[in-house]
Parts: structure tokens; C-alpha cells; sequence
């Protein structure tokens, strides 16, 4: 097999294809790639809410960015092998975990903040089901 011959090129081709594609697979599921993008993720969280709290971004803006990164957690959970009950998802979902440095968990803009962001990341069918959910667990 010569260097630029068919053969060659076709055969490159092939392994250069068959690289992405394990690239691609271990980035949706290999569990250290999830967990990376899992860190990314919380960390994109906590953008969103500082800039929120500095008054950069509206309230409803900030829920909607919030609730997609929260669609995105939920999505990469699920792809992890046995996800344990009380771990990163019921955190997310509760909105904990997420504050920027120098905000305390409990700071109820942020909670009123999650609790927004949560409401829209559900199904547009379940969101007022959703939404009395959150009242009832105040």
C-alpha cells in the first residue's frame, strides 16, 4: 500500500471516520467524560446565577438559561451507570449546590431562582402540575 494511492486514502478515511465515532460515543457515555461535562455543567449554573444576582441578567431570562442547564444535568444523570437516589440529581433539582461563590445556599433568590428554572425544564404539558408540586414542598 503505497502512500496516496486509493487504497491508502480510502483506508485513512476509514480510521479517521472510526475515531470520531469513538470520540463522539465516549463524550455521550463514558462515565468520566459525563462526570466532566456534569462539573461544566454546575459550573455554567453558577454563571448564570451570578450574573443574575449582579443584575446582568432579567429574572425570567436567567430561569429559562437555569432550567435548560438543568435539562442538560438530568440528561447526562441518566447516562451515568446506577445513579444512587440522593446524588447530583436530587441536588440539581432542589436547586442546591449550585450558589456562586460568596452566595449562600440559602439565599432565596436563589431559591426562588431554581425553583423558576426547575418549573420550566419540565415538559410544557407537566409545568403547572410542576408548579404545585414546588408550592406543596415549600
Amino acid at each position: 500500500m503505497r502512500l496516496g494511492s486509493p487504497v491508502w486514502l480510502i483506508t485513512r478515511t476509514i480510521l479517521a471516520a472510526g475515531l470520531v465515532a469513538l470520540a463522539v460515543t465516549a463524550w455521550q457515555f463514558w462515565p468520566p467524560a459525563l462526570r466532566f461535562r456534569l462539573a461544566r455543567n454546575e459550573g455554567q449554573m453558577r454563571v448564570v446565577i451570578s450574573e443574575y444576582l449582579n443584575g446582568r441578567t432579567s429574572f425570567e431570562d436567567a430561569a429559562a438559561q437555569l432550567g435548560t442547564r438543568f435539562t442538560e444535568a438530568r440528561l447526562l444523570i441518566a447516562r451515568l451507570p446506577h445513579p444512587s437516589v440522593g446524588t447530583n440529581e436530587l441536588r440539581i433539582e432542589k436547586g442546591a449546590g449550585i450558589a456562586p461563590p460568596g452566595y449562600s445556599e440559602n439565599d432565596p433568590s436563589i431559591d426562588s431562582l431554581a425553583r423558576r428554572a426547575f418549573v420550566l425544564s419540565a415538559p410544557p404539558q407537566l409545568r403547572q402540575a410542576v408548579e404545585e408540586m414546588m408550592r406543596e414542598h415549600r
